[in-house]
């Protein structure tokens, strides 16, 4: 089969939702297989404590504004992925006919988001981080126990940008072999780099059978996530 390219949003709408459909226009236009967004509301999902919260803040979308942002890519021959960070933001997803869910690693222990997720039967992306064998396995019995049946393996280094001494592509196969799941990559390379070009088509090599990549507007105005985009 050939390699399944998933064109990751994340934040680089800067909260914006007209970077935001700009975003998607760029996706399609790139004949990307799907496009992911990363969907949230800060209030349930983060401390108001926390350091960052406003930044969070300022890139946080209404719902009001992700659905218009849903339906514009509806409209187009793309694939909608998502990561819903709350039940709230995965239940939205599941009412706007999300094609497949991505699970960040930081969720690959949280009960609530992951039982909702199953729960939809839709394919999953279940990122693996710097999980342990055991808390991939937790995870992945949780997932089937609650209804899904269709999950992929993301390998990666959550380090933007990641070095290349982080990149581990062999843990591709390790992954392969332990879980007996496909297996793909997402890919935190310094988008300036040569390396942004060439570690996919390695990770592709050591046998991911999907990539994710971030991707921006403009890399000059160095917003929010533009390091691995």
């Amino acid at each position: 089969y050939p390699t399944f390219l998933i064109a990751e949003m994340a934040c680089a709408h800067q909260g914006n939702i007209n970077d935001a459909s700009d975003l998607v226009d760029i996706a399609v236009k790139a004949k990307t297989d799907a496009i992911q967004l990363q969907v949230f509301k800060k209030e349930i999902y983060m401390s108001p404590i926390y350091k960052d919260y406003g930044l969070i803040t300022q890139l946080e979308l209404s719902q009001e504004e992700w659905i218009r942002v849903i339906d514009l890519i509806k409209k187009e021959n793309i694939l909608f992925f998502a990561a819903g960070y709350d039940v709230e933001s995965v239940r939205l997803l599941i009412n706007k006919e999300v094609d497949a869910f991505k699970v960040h690693s930081s969720d690959l222990s949280n009960p609530e988001v992951l039982k909702e997720v199953a729960k939809s039967k839709k394919p999953i992306f279940l990122s693996t981080g710097a999980s342990s064998f055991e808390e991939i396995k937790d995870a992945l019995n949780f997932l089937k126990k609650n209804g899904s049946d269709n999950i992929i393996l993301m390998h990666g280094y959550q380090g933007y940008p990641t070095q290349l001494e982080d990149t581990n592509l062999n843990y591709i196969k390790t992954l392969k072999r332990v879980f007996g799941l496909n297996v793909g990559f997402y890919d935190h390379v310094d988008g300036g780099s040569i390396l942004a070009k060439i570690i996919p088509i390695m990770a592709i090599g050591y046998g991911a059978q999907v990539i994710e990549k971030h991707f921006i507007l403009t890399r000059e105005d160095k917003g929010v996530d533009y390091q691995s985009s």
